[in-house]
Formats: structure tokens, sequence, C-alpha cells
């Protein structure tokens, strides 16, 4: 594979995915701060614009992305083909972070597997020749807002990519009473076009939900929050992006190790033992009880205070 280090004009073309744009965004924000000049091509980042006032943030070019790109000594992408296809990037200014991680998968290991973020600043060092980095994504709250300011407030995000990832909304809804048992604010996080189909016939007035406008909204109101519980999504890494500790329930605890969110303190919710992964994959949700988020939250709670 082609090094970069000479490289002074670095395109970043990032995923459609939040959680995978933020991730990329602490490559993006290593290259600015070793003196590279940066743009970041990004659907999610550029609705959050705001939070990157020292990057050139832009939406991903649809029209004529050859020409747009042309500028740069370097396009990156997470993914060979997506969002831009191969063909629209000229081959030997094309850095693919998957291919150097599979390339790479031997010199991982010898690491012990580190999560994304580390898996980062290796290809960095690699590619780009990046000796000093910083696990920082950049981003930086707009002026006015109070960090924590509601440190009873828990955000909860009971929806995911794929309904498969989806604790129950029943065991949500007994999570959130015991909360409020406790004296904290349990609010949640649902798009209005999920909204319906995850009450499914329950009481819309049992949920108190968070109406926010926009991802900025979104990203305000979780920076101001005292702490998040959430499935395995993006909104979670939103969530960690702005210093709050997160709790994440999901059935995919190997793939925790790498995804887990990086930049506040952070609990994975381990269900009930299962043997072998058919009965795991199947029986996630009954393993995992209400029981056992309250107490990864209590653990969370512990080592962060408050």
């Amino acid at each position: 594979m082609t090094d970069f280090h000479s490289a002074r004009r670095i395109a970043l073309v990032l995923s459609a995915r939040l959680g995978d744009s933020l991730l990329m965004m602490s490559l993006a924000n290593n290259l600015a701060r070793g003196g590279r000049d940066v743009a970041v091509f990004s659907a999610q980042i550029s609705r959050l614009a705001r939070w990157c006032p020292d990057l050139d943030i832009r939406p991903v070019p649809t029209v004529d992305p050859a020409a747009e790109l042309g500028e740069f000594d370097v396009v990156v992408q997470m993914h060979a083909d997506r969002p831009l296809p191969r063909a629209a990037i000229q081959e030997d200014r094309f850095a693919c972070f998957d291919e150097w991680r599979a390339r790479a998968a031997a010199r991982l290991r010898e690491h012990g597997r580190p999560a994304l973020v580390g898996e980062l600043a290796l290809y960095a060092r690699d590619v780009f020749g990046v000796a000093a980095w910083d696990d920082s994504n950049g981003l930086v709250a707009p002026q006015g807002l109070r960090h924590r300011m509601h440190r009873q407030r828990v955000v909860i995000h009971p929806t995911a990519g794929s309904p498969d990832g989806c604790w129950p909304r029943a065991k949500y809804e007994k999570l959130a009473q015991a909360l409020a048992r406790r004296g904290l604010q349990p609010e949640f996080v649902v798009e209005q076009h999920e909204r319906a189909a995850w009450l499914d016939g329950a009481d819309p007035h049992a949920f108190r939900f968070v109406d926010a406008a926009s991802l900025d909204a979104l990203a305000a109101y979780l920076y101001e929050s005292g702490w998040f519980i959430g499935s395995d999504s993006g909104v979670g890494h939103l969530a960690s992006t702005c210093g709050i500790p997160t709790v994440t329930i999901t059935e995919r605890l190997r793939n925790m190790r790498r995804w887990k969110p990086a930049w506040a303190e952070a609990e994975v919710v381990r269900p009930l033992w299962l043997p072998g992964n058919a009965l795991r994959r199947r029986y996630w949700r009954a393993a995992t009880t209400v029981r056992r988020v309250l107490r990864a939250f209590d653990a969370l709670r512990a080592r962060v205070g408050g």
C-alpha cells in the first residue's frame, strides 16, 4: 500500500453512519493537529459543523466527486466502496482504512486487538507518518452550553440500526420507572418517524421524549445531560463525544471491545450467561434483565461520582 507521509491536502469522506463518522473524526483531528490541510466530507458531521470550528466540513460530493476531490493529494474512506464508489477516486490517491486493517491483522493481534480509535492511531502512523496521537475527535461544544448541568437527567436511546439490536420496550419502561424512583429524570430519544412503531400501542404518556429538531440540538441536549443509557448506536458515540458517561445494552459483546464509546467513562451490560452463539443471539433480550442494566449504571455512577 502506498504511504502518504508527504501528503499535505487530505480529504476524509466519511460513512453515512454517525458512530463511524465520529470515530473517523479522531483521524481528521490528528492530521489537522499535525499541520495537514484537512477537509471532511460527511453527511453526519455537516450537521455538527458548529462543533468543529477549526475544521473544513463539507457535504459528501454527489454531482461530480472526481472534480470536487481533485484538489487533494489523498482521499481517505473507511470502506472501499462507500459512501463514494472506488471508481470515483483516482486509485493512486485513494487510502482505505478497511484495506489497511485487513493487511495489519497480525500486528493488531500483537497489540491486543485495540479499540477502533487505537487502530486509527496505528493507521495514521503507518499511512501518514503521524507520531503524536490524541484520541480526541476534535468536536468542541459551542459557547453557552454547560457540561452536565442537568446531572439527574438520563437520556435513553432505545432504538438501533437493526431491530435485532433493540432491547424490549417493556424493559425500557421498567428501567425508566426504576430510575425515576431514584430521583433521576429519564428521557427518551426516539426519532419522530420511529415513535409510532416503537410505542406499538403503549401509552405515549408513560415516556418523556426529547424533542431535538436537529443533530446539533441533540448534541447540545446530551452535552448538558448527566448520563446516557441505550443501544449500540451512533447516539451513544455522540453522547460519549460530549463527555457523557454511557451504558450500552447490546447482544454484540465481542464487538464492544472495538466499538465501545471512546471519549467518556462507559459500561457495557453483560447478559446472563448462555451457552453458544445461537442461544445468545436468540435469547439475549431475556438474559439482559433490568437489574443487570441498573447494576451497570450503578457501577458507572460509582466510578464517575454523582
